[in-house]
């Protein structure tokens, strides 16, 4: 409810300023072109400019008002993925697996996957909802509702080694649907962050 208060005031008041800007515009083309006659008229026009003015300030200002609410909220949707991220437990059963079948290179990079180094595996279960958090997550990029490069930097790591080492994902199947698309974006789009 707030969103939409918010919205309907800035909406009002942009109306209200556009009507105020085209009263001054008018008034100053009156001052350029000596229309008045008496100085009444002429302090008239200059209120008129000094409103325009006024109203521009402020039009800046809200605008500048609402990328910061928009900003908030991005924040604050980050945030609630980032506790989701850290207590999903079929989640974090992915994680865990994904760091003990891993091989690294000596700067800790992961270089090839070995499914032999740990006997217990996540579930198809496990890793649906594993991807399905990477398919949230990327309907809200798309939405822009979230920055990407911050949900890239947050949680892309493991989605891309999911997508990049099919070793992981041999018992998935059906490529072709709307879940696997959105994990598959996500996880590329990481790639270049």
């Amino acid at each position: 409810m707030d969103r939409f208060i918010c919205n309907m005031i800035s909406i009002s008041a942009l109306i209200i300023t556009g009507i105020v800007v085209i009263c001054a515009l008018f008034s100053a083309f009156q001052i350029h072109l000596g229309c008045f006659e008496d100085c009444t008229n002429a302090l008239s026009a200059i209120s008129n400019v000094g409103i325009l003015v006024t109203s521009v300030i402020a039009v800046i200002y809200a605008v500048v008002e609402h990328q910061n609410h928009k900003d908030e909220e991005k924040t604050k949707i980050l945030c609630e993925y980032n506790y989701r991220y850290s207590t999903d437990k079929n989640i974090s059963k992915v994680v865990r697996w994904i760091l003990k079948v891993a091989k690294t290179d000596k700067d800790g990079v992961i270089i090839d996957i070995d499914l032999e180094m740990s006997s217990t595996r996540p579930d198809i279960y496990d890793k649906e909802i594993f991807m399905r958090f990477f398919e949230e997550l990327q309907t809200m990029i798309d939405e822009g509702l979230m920055n990407p490069k911050d949900a890239s930097n947050m949680f892309g790591f493991y989605a891309k080694q999911f997508h990049k080492y099919s070793k992981l994902r041999t018992d998935i199947t059906d490529y072709d649907t709307d879940l696997w698309e959105k994990f598959r974006k996500f996880a590329t789009m990481s790639d270049n962050f």
